[in-house]
């Protein structure tokens, strides 16, 4: 009685196998289509993502630097080269900062109607923004560049300039501000975005100062 039951379950064994070996062969097609399609999907979403976190330049070796700025209100932190501001609102404040480390930091100072003082930590500004300046102190500054570029609504983009010049117009008020931390003796080009393309100027005004 034992070795029928067996001899059932070996059958029904035997009977799902084929069953399976049937189906996975008429479907095959269609799991091999899916799984590509699914491959696709995650490829796409991978360089949509890419495309949206990056400028689009070289990245390599740089060093993160988140900043934000204030138009009507906080705009949400960009990284590492995308534009912070619509183009369009007068900024009025500016927050721009890396992450904690042993090798240095970052400083920056803004022009209202004169220059602020040096800030490494958020301050609040509170004024229409027409210029600013960046630069890194201790070991990272040996080894990278923070270049940044200012936009106002009379020139555009100004061209890009690097650790501690001036950025900005002098009657112009700030809309819009990229920064990016490159390394020091890296080519320009194919680090920032258009780099001396559009405008060689990258203030103007400020030698009255």
């Amino acid at each position: 009685y034992k070795l029928k039951i067996e001899e059932v379950n070996t059958n029904l064994e035997l009977i799902y196998m084929r069953k399976y070996i049937d189906w996975t062969k008429k479907n095959i097609k269609k799991v091999t289509i899916a799984l590509l399609i699914i491959l696709l999907l995650v490829i796409c979403i991978v360089g949509i993502v890419k495309k949206v976190t990056s400028d689009g330049m070289n990245n390599k070796g740089i060093f993160r630097v988140s900043y934000r700025t204030y138009t009507n209100k906080w705009n949400s932190f960009k990284r590492n080269g995308k534009t912070s501001g619509n183009k369009k609102d007068k900024i009025s404040d500016i927050e721009i900062k890396i992450k904690n480390t042993k090798k240095g930091n970052l400083f920056y100072s803004v022009y209202t109607d004169s220059w602020s003082d040096q800030f490494n930590n958020y301050s609040k500004i509170g004024k229409d923004i027409k210029g600013i300046r960046v630069g890194l102190f201790g070991s990272l500054n040996n080894k990278y560049s923070v270049c940044y570029r200012t936009y106002n609504k009379k020139d555009k983009w100004l061209n890009w300039i690097c650790d501690y010049g001036i950025s900005g117009n002098i009657d112009e008020t700030v809309t819009a501000v990229e920064v990016k931390i490159i390394p020091k003796k890296s080519i320009k080009f194919d680090y920032l975005k258009d780099f001396n393309k559009l405008n060689p100027l990258s203030s103007i005004g400020f030698d009255k100062e």
